[in-house]
């Protein structure tokens, strides 16, 4: 299958750190079968998932330096979609289905069951992987009523290694080019954040600019307004600007910093300043 020789990031355990495989050595291995069919065999499913995370992982969208979004290096120029029981208690053959959405779908490249064997995923080519998550936001729709798990989302999804014996495979797989554009949020007037605060961020919604374009200006961020009043939302705000957002990547890492290592409130200042903006009382 030349169709998935790209190179992805690949865990021996979640948490490890990556090393260099391929699509379609993940896709294809039955290094892990044993493993797999007997979690498949479980019915105690709190044990399944137990034994599942200590199964290897690799992130289908691409090769990572760190499994964050802003840690890609090379997108793969797939995209993974999940499908899961609990979202979709009218699928009871699985094996079928993903047949059955492979066959409907011209796009579909891939599709596999889940290391539980009650879920699939589906592995779909894309055109433009600097839109990963607005092609997301349009195949999400286009599956419906079939749901897909929203938090496939995020671009370093991580998913752990399964086997199939009879996987859908269409190597001549359309490569989806529809995507739904992200609306950016419009300025807003934030009681409490104090005036230069708001002067800024009027200032940066203003010029249009992304500010949030690096990983470490986009984390430097959050750390300079997490304990800034209705600093969540100027966050969430201000990184509407960046083709990736996803709201729910924001509040992770809102959610995860913390103040300190001398990131304060100035650090905002210090970060538009870097990209041009600047008001002139500060």
């Amino acid at each position: 299958m030349e169709k998935f020789r790209q190179k992805i990031s690949w865990y021996g355990y979640y948490g490890g750190e990556p090393k260099d495989s391929t699509l379609f050595w993940c896709l294809t291995t039955d290094r892990y079968k044993k493993q797999v069919d007997a979690i498949r065999s479980m019915s105690d499913a709190d044990m399944r998932a137990k034994k599942k995370k200590q199964l290897p992982g690799f992130t289908p969208s691409g090769l990572f330096a760190e499994r964050k979004a802003r840690g890609l290096i090379k997108h793969s120029g797939y995209i993974c979609l999940d499908v899961d029981a609990k979202d979709n208690p009218h699928i009871t053959d699985w094996q079928q289905f993903i047949h059955y959405v492979g066959g409907k779908y011209n796009f579909v490249a891939y599709a596999g069951l889940s290391v539980s064997g009650k879920g699939c995923f589906l592995i779909i080519p894309i055109k433009y992987t600097e839109r990963h998550t607005q092609h997301f936001d349009s195949l999400v729709a286009e599956l419906a009523p079939v749901v897909v798990d929203r938090s496939g989302r995020d671009v370093s999804r991580y998913r752990f290694v399964s086997h199939n014996e009879k996987p859908y495979i269409n190597e001549a797989a359309d490569v989806y080019g529809k995507y739904i554009e992200p609306v950016r949020a419009v300025r807003r007037e934030y009681a409490g954040a104090g005036d230069g605060v708001q002067m800024l961020y009027d200032a940066v919604m203003n010029s249009g600019k992304n500010i949030t374009q690096d990983y470490r200006d986009w984390l430097t961020l959050a750390c300079s307004l997490r304990h800034v009043p209705n600093g969540r939302e100027i966050f969430h705000d201000l990184s509407t600007m960046d083709a990736r957002y996803s709201r729910e990547q924001c509040d992770e890492q809102f959610d995860a910093v913390k103040s300190g290592s001398g990131i304060t409130v100035s650090s905002f200042f210090w970060l538009a300043k870097k990209h041009g903006i600047q008001i002139k009382k500060y």
